[in-house]
């Protein structure tokens, strides 16, 4: 085991003691529960059942997708995008290139995540209450202005797989979940993918324009900006906090 980590974190050599460092506990915590007297239970059977808890908590905390997107966090501090390579993110994170490829197809792919994950994040932190659009929009924002350096690089970069793209995409999508459903008669069927494309369009103009240029503007006069570009008859089909 030591052999394998130590031959994958030839480079990052603070994972590799950093996983190392698991394993020892992993490994001291199997030979204290093994010790244990249990009623009913074999020596044997107790070591493989408390092994199976314990590698599956190693398993969640060294993972390999937290690993990757704090490396290109880091890279693209002093690189763009279009010069970062897969093989400067594997050699960072002190990974195998195999692994990186079991997550992502390329290198514009985990940044698409890293959107994914913020935006994900951003669901999450507000799951316990009613979801604002205006406040699930600052949430966001206040996330992207968190990793800034990251997200200005990215979005400089407009080519194939560009970040910009895929915020369009999801953008869309995630308005489509919200409206469709409470549509019903309110527009013609056909005016509402132009609707939605144009609000998508709107909100991820603004939030790009924002990221690169003005983001001494608080996030939230950016939602309610956002907000505002919802065409009138979508707007019915959204819940607002009191201050939008």
């Amino acid at each position: 085991m030591i052999t394998i980590v130590e031959h994958v974190s030839k480079v990052n050599y603070r994972a590799s003691f950093k996983m190392l460092q698991y394993i020892t506990l992993v490994l001291t915590e199997y030979e204290k529960e093994a010790n244990k007297a249990k009623d009913n239970i074999s020596y044997t059977k107790n070591f493989i059942q408390e092994k199976e808890l314990k590698w599956g908590i190693l398993m969640t905390r060294i993972n390999a997708k937290e690993i990757f997107t704090e490396s290109i966090l880091e890279l693209i501090k002093k690189k763009s995008l279009q010069e970062i390579t897969v093989t400067n993110i594997v050699e960072h994170s002190g990974l195998s290139r195999q692994s990186f490829y079991v997550h992502y197809r390329d290198k514009y792919d985990l940044v698409n995540q890293i959107y994914d994950d913020d935006i994900n994040r951003a669901i999450n932190d507000l799951q316990s209450f009613k979801i604002y659009i205006d406040i699930f929009i600052e949430v966001i924002l206040e996330g992207m202005y968190d990793k800034l350096p990251f997200y200005v690089k990215a979005l400089e970069y407009t080519g194939q797989n560009a970040l910009m793209h895929h915020m369009k995409d999801v953008a869309y999508q995630t308005h489509a979940e919200i409206v469709l459903p409470h549509m019903n008669n309110k527009m013609p069927q056909q005016k509402i993918p132009y609707c939605l494309n144009y609000h998508a369009n709107c909100a991820i103009i603004t939030t790009i324009d924002w990221v690169i240029n003005n983001t001494y503007v608080p996030p939230r006069e950016v939602a309610s900006m956002i907000v505002e570009s919802i065409p009138r008859l979508m707007k019915p089909c959204y819940s607002f906090s009191k201050y939008c």
